[in-house]
């Protein structure tokens, strides 16, 4: 369910230079799913709770409550609610010269993800001036391009983390390996997950963990192949073949080098003891 303001072509004047062509509101919805091929609009949201998952161009991220995200016009635009836990968010849907000069002036290219932006109440004031003066469009394109102007400067200022959120970005980073552990992952589908860029990741995860997030997901893979090889009759190849490697070979040259020794060696040890 969505509450939703729209204005159709031609109502606000000077649309050329910039036009909301709709705002709102969009309520928890398991089935919530919006795809774009090829966007002419830039689509700019607040989360106010719950997770959805995103897909901008070729890049995947999954923000979460309190985040902001920037889709920019020209690029594909896939968005879905997380079934698990749909997400409620206020979005402006836009375009026009203006929006162009300020996602180039702002620099603002090749970032999707805002993590932890306090600007909601930007956004309320946004949705407010539609509902309120919606018979008076002049004022909405005015007022409208000066709100959006002052979230994009806020989205060009650098996020300064404390340690309580860099340790919660890390904590959600190590819980979603752990669930993961036996899937290909990389340390960009991790941040993504997180709502930070890898730079942050590795920086957080290493300060609070004391080894990157790539290295504790090796480890990981390694520990639940250690465990299948002491606990089950599986065979070397099937093991690897549960942990997603990409052949035998790989796995048992990685194995050899995190034990000292190699796989089939490893129970043949284990077996003796």
């Amino acid at each position: 369910m969505e509450h939703i303001i729209s204005f159709l072509p031609g109502r606000l004047p000077n649309e050329g230079r910039f036009c909301c062509e709709m705002t709102g509101i969009t309520y928890p919805d398991r089935n919530y799913r919006v795809q774009r091929p090829k966007s002419g609009i830039y689509c700019l949201e607040y989360v106010i709770s719950g997770s959805g998952n995103v897909l901008c161009g070729d890049e995947r991220f999954s923000p979460t409550a309190g985040d902001v995200y920037l889709l920019p016009a020209g690029v594909r635009q896939n968005y879905q609610a997380n079934p698990e836990d749909p997400f409620e968010k206020i979005w402006i849907n836009m375009r026009g010269s203006l929006c162009d000069a300020l996602y180039e002036q702002y620099d603002l290219s090749g970032a999707y993800l805002y993590p932890q932006r306090p600007l909601k109440s930007l956004f309320q004031s946004f949705l407010k001036l539609c509902e309120d003066n919606y018979a008076n469009p002049r004022y909405v394109s005015v007022r409208g391009a000066l709100i959006v102007h002052e979230i994009f400067a806020a989205l060009s200022e650098p996020k300064k983390m404390d340690d309580d959120q860099t340790s919660d970005y890390a904590s959600r980073a190590k819980k979603y390996i752990d669930l993961h552990a036996a899937e290909p992952l990389t340390v960009t589908q991790v941040a993504a997950h997180a709502g930070v860029s890898v730079s942050q990741l590795n920086r957080s995860f290493t300060k609070r963990y004391g080894i990157g997030p790539y290295r504790y997901y090796t480890d990981a893979r390694m520990n639940m192949a250690c465990s299948l090889l002491r606990n089950t009759g599986l065979q070397v190849q099937e093991v690897s073949r549960r942990l997603h490697f990409r052949d035998l070979h790989y796995f048992s040259a990685a194995f050899k080098e995190y034990a000292g020794v190699s796989p089939k060696r490893y129970r043949q040890q284990n077996a003796e003891d």
